[in-house]
């Protein structure tokens, strides 16, 4: 046998050492193992705290959200409180009205029939420094509400919102400063007897001073 054939075993056996000894390099011995372990579940730890904390800060932002949503709704409320008023025939004592120029009181003086509805005079009183030169109001009205104590409400309240008439009524009458001032309304289509609801709001732009 030739040198060539003598020297093959023997390189094979260098071959299959190297590569036992990689191996055993390679495989991760039990202490690496332990630590590779104690590593994953630190990690995982650690993100399971990240996201029962982002799940906390999105319960707080929804929170932050609905009760910025609930004060929008009540300063809404609040601001739009006295752009309209309801006023009933049959109370007596005045209601606030607010408009672009300042508040004014008003309570229903009297109703008396007027064809085929009512004419009802209202006193106006202007709680602003100016005199009001004229303006229109929009009017709503019908008959008296329904109570919330009557037997199906909800049906009552909206035949009776449908049933509700509205007209844009100008009028011509000087609102003056610090003072009660007459300004008569006739609403058709409703009988003094019916008639049991009147909801106002008012539009001016002209003042002097």
């Amino acid at each position: 046998m030739g040198r060539q054939g003598r020297r093959a075993p023997a390189i094979c056996t260098v071959l299959i050492s190297a590569f036992a000894l990689a191996a055993c390099e390679r495989a991760p011995g039990p202490d690496q193992a332990r630590g590779a372990k104690e590593r994953f579940d630190r990690i995982e730890k650690e993100a399971k705290a990240l996201s029962d904390k982002l799940d906390l800060a999105n319960e707080q932002i929804a929170q932050l959200r609905g009760n910025l949503a609930d004060l929008e709704f009540q300063m809404g409320l609040v601001s739009s409180r006295y752009k309209s008023t309801v006023l009933d025939p049959g109370e007596r004592g005045f209601s606030r009205l607010d408009t672009s120029v300042g508040s004014f009181a008003i309570p229903i003086q009297d109703v008396a029939a007027h064809a085929d509805g009512v004419r009802v005079r209202l006193h106006v009183g202007n709680l602003t420094t100016a005199t009001v030169n004229g303006g229109t109001f929009q009017a709503k009205w019908g008959p008296r509400q329904p109570s919330l104590r009557d037997k199906d409400f909800s049906r009552k309240y909206t035949e009776w919102s449908k049933s509700l008439r509205d007209k844009r009524i100008d009028f011509l009458e000087d609102l003056k400063s610090g003072a009660w001032n007459d300004v008569t309304l006739t609403l058709p289509g409703l009988p003094p007897a019916q008639f049991g609801h009147l909801e106002l709001s008012m539009e001016t732009n002209r003042i002097s001073l």
